[in-house]
């Protein structure tokens, strides 16, 4: 299991020995907010090697500062500015009725943008004010559920990510698990996560991972493949993929790869 931990701005700045502390509680990666102090806490995080993933807080109709829910996720992605391996929508708001076109269309502007995204919730709110709908089960999920109060961060406690889940929203199981609210870890304000082994809890390896999760869904649901997790062969803009299935039958796929993927992927020889 990987750790992570994620944090708003009313924890202040991000000291540089705090991010280190974090690495060296075995913390692999962080969520920041989408605030005010996000540059600075991206620009920490960055210098320190920590794997950056930020949230937008989502206001139905318009939030505070006259924002659409689309506005906000827009302003988030502008200021990560590639920083970021994915959005998460952060959908927990009651000042307003849930507005399930505005979440969708926060969905698109990530994808226009080319940024993976998913869901933060809470099966409290979610099933409630959704009237359980499925139609972001095809996202990963960021589901929060705690397993202690404790002021003090409890690293000690992570779950397995899927441990007492119940389904909801037609998820079976979370990407990450945020087990623990409000606590101090290195002197920082923190909630604590759990994720699965591999970076975004996919399943996914480090190499499959550079070429986007969704290019491999996509390919997978398109070829009518199943289990298809090994990447054999790609070409040096990964254009073919050559991938082996649960059954040992190798497969040779046309993909079209964005070009935001590219500078992070390395050819294999």
């Amino acid at each position: 299991m990987r750790l992570g931990v994620d944090f708003s701005e009313y924890g202040g700045d991000l000291a540089p020995a705090t991010a280190e502390c974090w690495k060296q509680a075995g913390i692999s990666f962080v969520i920041v907010q989408y605030s005010a102090r996000m540059e600075q806490h991206l620009g920490i995080l960055q210098a320190a090697g920590l794997e950056a993933e930020a949230y937008v807080y989502l206001y139905w109709d318009r939030s505070p500062w006259n924002q659409t829910p689309a506005d906000r996720t827009n302003a988030a992605l502008q200021l990560a500015a590639g920083r970021v391996s994915r959005l998460w929508l952060d959908a927990e708001d009651q000042t307003h009725p849930y507005n399930e076109a505005q979440l969708q269309d926060c969905v698109t502007v990530c994808k226009l943008a080319g940024i993976p995204c998913g869901i933060y919730t809470g099966r409290w709110w979610w099933v409630p004010q959704t009237g359980n709908s499925q139609a972001f089960a095809h996202l990963p999920l960021w589901h929060a559920e705690y397993v202690t109060n404790d002021p003090q961060a409890r690293l000690d406690l992570a779950p397995d990510p899927g441990d007492g889940f119940q389904p909801y929203g037609g998820w079976t199981r979370p990407t990450i698990r945020q087990f623990q609210g409000t606590s101090t870890l290195c002197g920082h304000s923190v909630d604590l996560n759990v994720a699965d082994d591999s970076p975004g809890g996919d399943g996914l390896s480090d190499e499959e991972r550079k070429i986007g999760k969704e290019l491999w869904r996509k390919e997978v649901a398109a070829h009518n493949l199943a289990n298809v997790w090994r990447l054999e062969e790609g070409g040096a803009d990964y254009s073919t993929l050559v991938i082996t299935d649960a059954q040992g039958q190798k497969h040779t796929l046309a993909a079209e790869v964005p070009s935001w993927l590219v500078p992070g992927a390395t050819p294999l020889s």
